[in-house]
């Protein structure tokens, strides 16, 4: 069984800029202040070309390769925020500032040096990355073992028997300490990387891996603008779901039982802080807010590519160019 490596660029790519940025950033008090700041004091070529995060990002793929030593592996990208999550629901993201110039030029930059290194990357207007990585990783696992690589708690509801998440995490070292007798022999990830297979994931979570977009459905998230429903925490969601599976099962149960069965179904399945009114009175939007949170594993697109499209095929005089042009000296001498 072959291995094919996915990796969320965006994500990787933003946590690089983040990580790589001079001090004085966080104490801008406006977007003009900040981007003057990466003006200045970011890592750049002579020319101006501001490469913080491309440096970071690079040296971490060849590391991977050194390590992991894959034969395929692919990037995928989100192209904007203009997605069809939009269209169901405007104000998906919406509250996010634009990404900067010094963040967003980038995003082109990084998929330059990939395509100079011979590294595939895959972006589509109208979907985000993780779709991407959804379907590829969808039709891939059926016959591979699938590593995905992102700080995307979102790709977790990928899990599968042959996915495994490599999940970036600052709690790596401690989840692998509090987990380091469940599948011991998965735990090749690199350092502040957690990886998250089916079984870790339920010792975590209480939950199947796919349970995370009715989780979410519930719950909401700030971060993406995904509603939920307010009120509702992990605490009531949790055995809600261990008893129902899915937020359409419970919404058939309620609707089909009398007050008196439901009060005793809830209280024997230890199902508290969930009133029920207020579950149903939401319905409409927590079945919007799963279509948001869940991701589509099935591009058109994407579902019948063949596995050498996700192929690594190293170009070292190429490679050696646009590291020259961007002046990775120290990724040179490796």
């Amino acid at each position: 069984m072959d291995k094919i490596y996915l990796i969320d660029g965006s994500s990787m790519l933003s946590t690089h800029y983040y990580g790589h940025i001079p001090a004085a950033y966080f104490f801008a008090k406006t977007n003009e202040e900040k981007e003057k700041v990466m003006r200045e004091q970011a890592t750049q070529t002579k020319d101006g070309i501001i490469t913080n995060a491309v440096f970071g990002m690079t040296r971490e793929i060849i590391k991977i390769i050194k390590d992991q030593k894959p034969q395929y592996l692919a990037v995928c990208w989100d192209v904007s925020r203009a997605t069809f999550r939009r269209d169901i629901y405007p104000e998906y993201k919406a509250h996010r500032e634009e990404t900067g110039n010094s963040l967003s030029s980038q995003f082109g930059l990084m998929q330059e040096v990939l395509e100079h290194m011979g590294i595939p990357s895959f972006k589509l207007d109208g979907f985000e990355a993780d779709d991407l990585i959804g379907t590829i990783a969808t039709e891939m696992s059926k016959e591979n073992e699938v590593i995905i690589l992102t700080k995307d708690q979102d790709a977790l509801q990928l899990i599968n028997k042959n996915t495994i998440v490599w999940l970036n995490s600052k709690n790596a070292a401690k989840m692998l300490e509090e987990t380091k007798d469940i599948e011991s022999e998965k735990r090749d990830s690199p350092k502040k990387y957690f990886p998250f297979t089916e079984k870790t994931f339920e010792h975590f979570y209480k939950l199947k891996p796919k349970q995370i977009i009715d989780f979410k459905a519930l719950s909401g998230d700030k971060s993406d603008g995904i509603p939920g429903v307010t009120g509702f925490g992990p605490k009531g969601i949790t055995p809600l779901l261990n008893y129902f599976g899915t937020v359409e099962d419970s919404f058939n149960y309620i609707l089909k039982e009398d007050k008196k069965t439901i009060v005793e179904t809830f209280k024997n399945a230890k199902i508290k802080r969930i009133d029920t009114d207020k579950l149903m009175e939401y319905q409409k939007q927590i079945i919007m807010s799963k279509k948001l949170a869940t991701i589509d594993c099935y591009i058109e697109e994407y579902k019948n590519k063949e596995k050498e499209q996700y192929k690594i095929n190293i170009n070292k005089d190429k490679t050696i160019e646009i590291f020259e042009k961007l002046e990775f000296q120290s990724l040179l001498k490796k």
